[in-house]
């Protein structure tokens, strides 16, 4: 539609192209529709085109079959409230949010849903894949190893795998001012903990295999073991949610699990050289189709499914097509509402040749 100051309204069908609703009743639909379009332009600010994307999938218009996987993304006690994990106390970084109204959300509340979901793709003989953000002590993310504050950065020299060394055992990390001998009294936590750090040594002699990251410091989180030799809480699940079982299919890829490297997406560590698992796994299931859940969106949802959406099918990180890549909103849970609006934002924006991410509901399966 064309207004006479030369806008435009962009309308897209959001009846299925199977309506099975009679003449009359979709003539009325697409008059309510159009009326709506006509409310909001003559509302608008004169400078803003308005384009109404009503081109959603519709209520259990997307299928899942055998060649879809469900990506639950760490959703552990470790990110949840005293609420819903399984030992009744918070987890080590449960994420949590406040509305407008001050009301406070927590991640735990999309476990319903994702518990709908498992069940659908179980019906439906799709495959369901949880990631696992286990770390052990002393972990290179660790705001505590440093002897720094949480939610500040740190200057990073990483190495790059060398020909045909591209597992995630291999990654290494190595704080800047250690590699360069400014601060030698850091380099105590490598000896200590052993292995020996490769890039503490390496990149100091020979920067050419090494390039510079930032690392975000976080609080001890996810702990494989806790101080006091007990199970931590990053190897346990929700109660409501429950361990991933194997009898029905369901499968864990870690992540995290090396000392000297993060990874927030399930595909890849954090410097996108070194891979986990999950795209081994994904292939021998035969998985085409992916739909990316959990916790949290703005991080490790939101790295996961742009990681998703550039794998190409010999299993590199490129140009994409070897996934259709799906985010279920409803089923994820941020930071706070800014950085869960950024991420979708992001999502949806993020193009790799002809392919994108599509920003769906439950709802669109039919859950």
């Amino acid at each position: 539609l064309t207004s006479s100051d030369g806008g435009e309204i962009h309308l897209k069908p959001s009846l299925p192209a199977k309506s099975k609703l009679p003449h009359k009743m979709r003539c009325v639909h697409i008059a309510a529709s159009l009326a709506l379009a006509l409310l909001t332009w003559a509302e608008r600010d004169r400078s803003t085109q308005v384009d109404l994307d009503l081109d959603r999938p519709g209520v259990g218009n997307i299928e899942v079959d055998e060649t879809s996987a469900l990506l639950v993304i760490d959703v552990q006690d470790c990110f949840v409230g005293a609420k819903y994990t399984s030992s009744g106390q918070p987890g080590s970084l449960a994420v949590t949010w406040k509305l407008a109204d001050q009301t406070t959300k927590d991640a735990g509340e999309i476990i319903p849903v994702v518990n709908r979901l498992r069940e659908l793709f179980h019906k439906k003989k799709g495959h369901v894949i949880f990631s696992q953000d286990l770390h052990p002590s002393g972990h290179i993310s660790f705001a505590t190893t440093h002897k720094k504050e949480p939610f500040t950065t740190l200057k990073m020299m990483c190495l790059n795998p060398s020909d045909g060394d591209a597992d995630m055992s291999s990654a290494s990390c190595c704080p800047t001012e250690v590699v360069e001998g400014t601060k030698k009294k850091s380099k105590r936590w490598v000896d200590a903990l052993g292995p020996l750090n490769k890039a503490c040594t390496t990149c100091a002699e020979h920067a050419a295999p090494c390039f510079e990251m930032d690392q975000m410091m976080w609080p001890d989180h996810c702990m494989a073991q806790a101080a006091d030799g007990t199970t931590g809480d990053g190897a346990t699940w929700p109660k409501d949610l429950g361990a991933p079982n194997p009898q029905e299919g369901e499968v864990i890829v870690q992540k995290g699990t090396n000392r000297f490297v993060d990874a927030y997406s399930a595909f890849f560590d954090n410097t996108k050289t070194y891979q986990t698992e999950m795209h081994h796994v994904l292939q021998g299931l035969g998985v085409k189709k992916l739909f990316v859940v959990g916790i949290a969106e703005s991080v490790c949802v939101k790295e996961t499914s742009m990681d998703a959406l550039r794998m190409t099918p010999a299993g590199t990180y490129g140009d994409g097509g070897a996934y259709e890549v799906y985010l279920i909103e409803d089923a994820a849970a941020g930071l706070d509402m800014e950085s869960m609006s950024q991420a979708k934002i992001d999502m949806e924006a993020d193009k790799v040749a002809d392919h994108s991410i599509h920003v769906v509901s439950s709802v669109d399966l039919g859950v």
